[in-house]
């Protein structure tokens, strides 16, 4: 299992994020995509390993200071709003 956690990225940071929704989601998207491809080789070496799999998620806002759970649980409203 410890071999598992340390062969992929534990983080998946979402950077400058727009605060409009539809922006927001587009972005997302396109984030979850790379993170998914970049992960696709390692993956495929380690079948037990999920590709989008992360412990932690790390979100900024354009324009707007802060990171942290606060930040974390603004962006998981605005997307399911």
């Amino acid at each position: 299992m410890e071999r598992i956690k340390n062969t992929h990225q534990k983080d998946i940071r979402f950077e400058a994020m727009e605060r409009d929704r539809i922006l927001l989601i587009q972005k997302t998207f396109r984030t979850l995509n790379s993170y998914f491809y970049r992960n696709q080789n390692i993956s495929s070496s380690l079948s037990s390993v999920p590709p989008l799999a992360v412990q932690r998620v790390k979100v900024t806002f354009k324009d707007e200071p802060g990171e942290g759970s606060g930040v974390a649980r603004s962006f998981y409203a605005s997307i399911v709003e």
